[in-house]
């Protein structure tokens, strides 16, 4: 009975040593706030988003949330007049090369909140992002270019995501 337990508890220890199976990437990297570039939408307003990548569930699962405030001016300065954010959730599934580098391919889902209230967005409920680090800054992959595999083709560089 002895050796068995000890069997048991081996391999669970062995389990445990390896990360329990995970075989997603290590999304550990991403973890942080990420500051996108002011967006002039007219003359008059301007837009910015931020990914907090706040929490890791383990290394290939993230969480955290994305705002985006609208302002009343061209250079994204004082306090945003509107405020949009989504909770998320992220399962990285593995990695994908591009040209501006390899990225990961993680499955994202998003939920409202307001004011700490977080609600199911209407469907569809998630997309699937590519994760890019490059010269420090986040990139995130481009949606208007979806590759036979359903993913993002490339990593949109010409939007870098600053960490605070």
């Amino acid at each position: 009975m002895k050796l068995r337990w000890m069997a048991a508890v081996a391999a669970v220890l062995a389990v445990t040593a390896c990360g329990g199976g995970d075989d997603g990437p290590d999304l550990s990297p991403y973890n942080g706030v990420w500051v996108g570039p002011c967006i002039t939408v007219n003359n008059r307003t301007s837009l910015q988003t931020i990914w907090n990548i706040k929490g890791l569930v383990d290394r290939s699962r993230i969480n955290g949330h994305r705002t985006t405030g609208l302002f009343n001016n061209t250079g994204c300065s004082g306090m945003a007049a509107a405020i949009t954010g989504y909770d998320f959730a992220g399962t990285g599934i593995g990695p994908k090369n591009t040209t501006a580098g390899q990225t990961d391919i993680v499955i994202m889902t998003f939920s409202t909140y307001s004011g700490g209230q977080a609600q199911q967005v209407p469907p569809p409920p998630g997309r699937v992002e590519l994760l890019l680090l490059a010269n420090g800054n986040l990139y995130f992959g481009d949606q208007t270019r979806i590759g036979g595999d359903g993913y993002p083709d490339q990593a949109d560089v010409s939007m870098p995501y600053r960490p605070r």
